[in-house]
């Protein structure tokens, strides 16, 4: 790991300098164009080292050294993750999975992120864990609240049936 802080302190400038040039041309640049940077650049490093080279660089001010912030894993499962995904929405859950994520957060959680946390290309960050949590509450609370709706108009339903009056020619 030394060897692997050691290259990315030595090499974080020149990536540093390449988001600047995109800035100061008007270039929006994501996190993923970073990445590919990354891995086009040092395609023999692994995937630890180029996610920690990621943070360090978009988590440091421009001319500043980067910092060297450890890269820290998620608890939850790829298989975990996508289950999680697929109870909360549907058949087509990717993409809103992908959305729920981003909330809150500085950096977009896209599609192509999700996919590379969920084929193992890339790690899942440990701050996935607490959204995770707190988007299974809300799936909870929602259910819950649907649950007693349904509840409620089946009682009302119940109700107009009981009162309804019965018998011949009616």
């Amino acid at each position: 790991m030394a060897a692997d802080i050691e290259f990315i302190r030595t090499n974080a400038s020149t990536l540093q300098e390449w988001i600047t040039g995109h800035k100061v041309r008007g270039v929006a640049i994501s996190e993923d164009d970073v990445w590919h940077r990354i891995t086009s650049l040092w395609p023999k490093i692994g995937v630890d080292t180029a996610e920690t080279m990621l943070n360090a660089v978009l988590d440091t001010p421009a001319g500043s050294t980067p910092g060297m912030r450890p890269f820290e894993r998620a608890q939850i499962s790829r298989e975990d993750l996508a289950h999680v995904g697929h109870l909360l929405h549907g058949t087509d859950w990717q993409g809103p999975f992908a959305q729920e994520l981003s909330q809150g957060r500085t950096r977009r959680v896209s599609l192509e992120k999700l996919h590379h946390w969920l084929y193992g290309s890339r790690p899942i960050p440990a701050w996935v864990d607490g959204t995770v949590d707190h988007l299974i509450k809300s799936g909870i609370t929602g259910l819950k609240m649907r649950l007693h709706g349904l509840e409620k108009m089946q009682a009302q339903l119940d109700d107009t049936r009981d009162e309804a009056p019965s018998g011949p020619g009616l």
